[in-house]
């Protein structure tokens, strides 16, 4: 079908930005009548209502930032209620380190074979490339095959060889190397959320925010 930023679920989660930012997640809708929806992470659950031409913040500490390899809970899950459909983005705030995404609901079919690909022109000192992944579905393998030698959970990967990890349901994964991940490619048995990004890059190179 036709891709849609619009939709009835979203499985999000925030990889790690330079220093600890605000985490906010903004929701919004383009039916006509107001819709309910809830969104929720591992230790909580909120009620709320969307409304066409405007916006409804959500801020979260930067402790559900996803920022080891062995975190399993750092997701938000958003669902809108029946078959109404919701618009949800989601900014990692910080002073000259702003990083913006739009969430793509699950029934755009969020794919199953993924590659990373991410800007690293002048990184700085001690940062990090990353992936975070959220799994949609109860007994997801994933098949990870990285450009750099990366974590995988607890097991160490080489670059270009293969590792499988499985995940359920809102589990959550971080792949990250200081050099550049591109090219890094996940395989799933099941629909996964996936988010790319660097911790801090300069673009163009040498010029500071």
């Amino acid at each position: 079908g036709q891709q849609d930023n619009q939709g009835n679920e979203f499985f999000l989660t925030f990889i790690e930005n330079l220093s600890p930012p605000q985490l906010l997640v903004f929701v919004t809708t383009a039916e006509t009548s107001a819709v309910s929806f809830t969104i929720e992470t591992s230790d909580s659950v909120n009620v709320s209502t969307a409304i066409a031409g405007e916006v409804t913040t959500f801020e979260f500490e930067s402790s559900l930032e996803l920022g080891t390899e062995t975190e399993r809970d750092k997701w938000i899950y958003l669902k809108a209620e029946g078959d109404k459909k919701i618009i949800v983005y989601g900014a990692s705030e910080r002073q000259a380190s702003t990083d913006t995404f739009l969430g793509l609901p699950v029934q755009n079919d969020l794919g199953n074979n993924l590659t990373y690909v991410a800007v690293m022109e002048d990184n700085l000192p001690s940062t990090q490339a990353e992936i975070g992944i959220v799994a949609v579905a109860n007994n997801t393998v994933l098949s990870i095959t990285p450009t750099q030698d990366v974590i995988v959970g607890t097991t160490s990967v080489s670059a270009h060889s293969t590792a499988q990890i499985t995940l359920n349901r809102q589990d959550t994964l971080l792949l990250r190397s200081f050099s550049d991940l591109t090219g890094t490619r996940v395989e799933s048995t099941k629909q996964i959320s996936f988010f790319s990004g660097h911790e801090c890059t300069n673009v163009p190179g040498g010029v500071l925010a």
